[in-house]
């Protein structure tokens, strides 16, 4: 088996330098271990072009250098099918450096056994998470790096730029040609607005970007930071404009800008539109002014203001006013200003939603025309005020379970708009599950009903209502206890019973998988699932008249001779013998004696006759061998059940052997190597040492 990740790691800034990557992988199963032929190997893969969906044996990109080993356990080896719960941490460091240092942000990597080869078992692997798991166990690249050395700022004067010509070197232009996709770069300047205006832009349509400029100090003689006037296609990003005076970036009269990333304080006003539209507004630190955070006023229409943080203003976080009207504010946090959001003077239509309102002396005011929420299930705004309970969910807030939204409307005061949908946590919001399934595996005989645990576990922030469904793939009657759990946010479980009824007819070693699948009832694209299996045994043997081997592999409290033949008479019709390892001798079983578990019994009885006993066969089984003759039974046989798997270390016919009895008249088969065992059949088993088996 191999398996194939990715990562994108193109967040790392150009220029910096990796000091340390290791890829984390989670395995949660693991089938017929053997040291250094399970283990995992970690190799290079530097064709970046396969595609998840696409990707398979035929088309698989070559892999190249090794790079780690992944030691799976410290013993030798692990007959059977095994889940388990590793973490495994492994240095690709001079990989993903090299990769990085060459321009490649994609790092594909290849997992894949040691002896891919070794039996040609299929079924010998382990099994790791993917990225479709639970978010605590996908495969995670760790990244450490040292950011590069910031660009050196160098001084230069206010800059003045009035029309397209005047986009030059000696005002600032270090880079560009005024088109779209090459824009005119004004970059890396200290510009000390004591006594003029820091930037100012003015009557151009070129494109156009300030980046990475600190413009300071205007405020003593009431100078902006930066200033457009009568403008469009600007931006300003990863710029520090502090204590500038009037408003420290100003549009007047400029359409269709970007201002993004910027720390804007200590100012009499922080970012200022006046009849400005069609701008956006993201990303931005706007604090600590002495007036307003964001405003907009006189006509700024369709204006996107979102995910800026506007935090301890004097006066307003946003203002609007004078007509400013289908602005979308959105992801904003607004915090410890005296008001959060006020709205004043025919300003209307505007939607606030997703905004975090936290702790203002004022949360806001509206008198006007405006929306304070995104409809049912995007909601409206976080209030730190906010009282209401989540008992319910859906539109109207009516059916049981909760969704992560208010079941009252927040009252907005100045008018009679209200926050329909008010979110219990700051935004975002995650909504996000896990499911598990305990125990994985269980093993039951025709008619029996076996019950998992089925927890449901919520990884998001707020609360919510989980639809359960479970599927298979052999029909099965399956039922869960509940099909719809409310869980509490952040890791918060509730859990449900799933029973499984194996059928009457099924046929001893059906496997039935069952899967069941949570999907949140706000957001149906929110879901997870997880699979439990289900093992149908024989528990019925057939005896023929005459000497039969066998083992009763699923043994009842209440399985005696007497109970298991009930009409017939011991010693006349039937009797049982068992052999005492490893150099007996043969044992009558009593009469009103339970019989042995793991044990192979002859059975000696005049007539065809078949026997029912009345336990659950395990999921799993140890049985502990003794050097020499063993008489037992493998209660546990699935697709993996063969003698060179129950002993992988030894060599057949050299260090053990096993026989069954052909019934009723022999001879004794010698048990071919690589073939699955005879269910509810007795072994003779010859071992030259002590020796324990798990089954399967």
């Amino acid at each position: 088996m191999r398996g194939f990740l990715k990562f994108d790691i193109s967040g790392i800034p150009a220029g910096a330098t990796i000091t340390g990557a290791k890829l984390r992988l989670h395995c949660y199963y693991i089938t017929d271990y053997i040291k250094n032929v399970s283990d995992v190997q970690i190799r290079q893969v530097m064709d970046d072009s396969w595609v998840e969906t696409t990707i398979n044996w035929g088309n698989q990109p070559s892999y190249g250098s090794f790079l780690s080993n992944i030691i799976l356990l410290d013993n030798d080896s692990w007959a059977g099918s095994h889940p388990i719960d590793n973490w495994y941490e492994n240095d690709v460091t001079s990989f993903v450096q090299s990769q990085f240092d060459n321009g490649d942000t994609t790092i594909s990597l290849i997992i894949r056994c040691m002896q891919e080869y070794y039996d040609n078992l299929s079924y010998r692997g382990s099994y790791f998470n993917s990225k479709e798991a639970a978010l605590e166990n996908r495969p995670t690249l760790i990244v450490t790096y040292e950011p590069p050395l910031e660009n050196a700022l160098t001084s230069h004067a206010p800059i003045y730029i009035n029309g397209n010509d005047n986009f030059i070197p000696a005002n600032g232009v270090v880079a560009g040609n005024g088109m779209e996709n090459n824009p005119y770069i004004i970059e890396n300047w200290d510009i000390n607005a004591e006594n003029a205006i820091g930037i100012w832009i003015g009557n151009t349509t070129a494109h156009f970007a300030i980046r990475n400029c600190y413009v300071h100090d205007g405020g003593a003689n009431q100078h902006s930071g930066i200033l457009f006037d009568n403008l469009i296609n600007g931006v300003v990003e990863n710029s520090n404009c502090p204590n500038n005076g009037s408003d420290v970036i100003l549009l007047f009269s400029s359409d269709n800008n970007l201002i993004e990333n910027n720390i804007v304080e200590n100012g009499p006003g922080g970012i200022y539109l006046y009849n400005s539209s069609n701008n956006h507004i993201s990303g931005n630190n706007v604090s600590n002014n002495y007036n307003g955070g964001i405003n907009l006023a006189s006509g700024s229409d369709n204006n996107i203001i979102s995910n800026n943080i506007v935090e301890n203003n004097t006066n307003y976080g946003i203002y609007l006013y004078w007509d400013s009207n289908y602005n979308l504010i959105s992801g904003n946090t607004l915090k410890n200003n005296y008001y959060g959001i006020y709205l004043y003077d025919s300003s209307n239509y505007n939607l606030f939603c997703h905004n975090n309102i936290i702790n203002n002396t004022n949360q806001t005011t509206d008198s006007g025309t405006n929306y304070w929420d995104n409809g049912y299930p995007s909601g409206g705004n976080y209030w730190s005020n906010y009282t209401g309970v989540d008992n319910y969910r859906g539109e109207n807030q009516n059916i049981p379970g909760g969704d992560g939204i208010g079941d009252n409307r927040y009252n907005i005061p100045g008018g009679s708009n209200q926050d329909r949908y008010p979110l219990m946590a700051p935004w975002p919001l995650i909504r996000s599950v896990s499911v598990s399934i305990s125990p994985s595996l269980q093993c039951g005989a025709n008619g029996a009903t076996l019950t998992y645990t089925v927890t449901v576990s919520n990884t998001g922030n707020v609360s919510d209502t989980y639809a359960l469904e479970n599927t298979d793939n052999d029909g099965w009657v399956k039922l869960l206890t509940n099909t719809s759990l409310v869980v509490a946010p952040f890791s918060s479980d509730n859990t449900t019973t799933l029973s499984v009824t194996i059928p009457s007819g099924a046929v001893g070693g059906t496997i039935d998988n069952i899967m069941v699948t949570a999907t949140s009832q706000t957001d149906n694209t929110v879901k997870d699932n997880n699979t439990c299996t289900a093992l149908a045994v024989a528990a019925k043997v057939k005896l023929i008249a005459g000497w039969n081997l066998v083992g009763f592999t699923a043994v009842g409290d209440n399985d005696t001779p007497s109970n298991l033949f009930p009409d017939l008479t011991y010693l006349d019709n039937f009797k049982l013998i068992y052999w005492n390892a490893p150099h007996g001798p043969y044992i009558t079983q009593p009469l009103g004696q339970v019989l042995l578990d793991n044990t192979g019994y002859w059975v000696w009885i005049d007539q065809d006759y078949t026997v029912a006993t009345s336990g659950t066969r395990p999921a799993s089984r140890t049985e502990n061998m003794k050097a020499g003759w063993n008489l037992v039974c493998f209660p546990v046989v699935t697709s993996s059940t063969t003698s060179s798997n129950l002993f992988p270390d030894l060599t057949y016919l050299d260090n053990f052997k096993l026989i069954y009895w052909n019934a009723p008249h022999g001879p004794y088969i010698t048990q071919p190597l690589g073939q699955v065992l005879k269910d509810n059949t007795g072994y003779w088993v010859w071992i030259d040492r002590n020796y324990t088996v798990t089954c399967p």
